[in-house]
């Protein structure tokens, strides 16, 4: 069995619209968005044959493919609250409905 790491990533939110692309200063001074650290941080994880970023919006696709992210897009309507994580071994995710 593949282990994958799905980075969900939201365009509209009530919070903080566009939160995924908003960008962070790092202790030299370079900005990334926060998608891309995300992005780079899972890529570390051990263990894991693939990563992806799942969106509904295509300026966080863009966004994402320009750094080397593989991306999945979603619906609007469909979004990974259908999906539910099942502890194991580690974390397995699986569709509800």
């Amino acid at each position: 069995m593949k282990s994958v790491i799905i980075i969900p990533a939201r365009y509209a939110s009530s919070r903080y619209m566009g939160k995924p692309l908003a960008l962070l200063t790092l202790p030299d001074g370079r900005q990334k968005s926060l998608i891309e650290m995300s992005y780079e941080t899972a890529c570390k994880v051990s263990g894991i044959d693939a990563v992806y970023v799942a969106t509904d919006e295509s300026r966080i696709a863009n966004a994402a493919k320009d750094f080397g992210a593989e991306v999945i897009m979603t619906s609007d309507t469909l979004w990974l609250s259908h999906f539910k994580l099942r502890r194991g071994n580690g974390f397995v995710l699986y569709k509800t409905h």
